[in-house]
């Protein structure tokens, strides 16, 4: 039994490494095309509600 579940956490521990790795390095491709340029400033529209904290 024990050793499945080491099987288990093994598999598990290599397919994560994978699909981070392949988000990782898609990532840092779509960070090259980002045009930082386009990109607005946040501004808040709702100022009247700034600072009460009652949510």
């Amino acid at each position: 039994m024990t050793l499945w579940i080491g099987i288990g956490v093994a598999i598990f521990l290599v397919l994560y490494v994978l699909v981070m790795r392949l988000f990782f390095h898609e990532s840092r491709a779509l960070e090259k095309r980002i045009d930082y340029k386009n990109i607005r400033h946040w501004k808040d529209e709702d100022k009247e509600s700034e600072g009460h904290g009652d949510l």
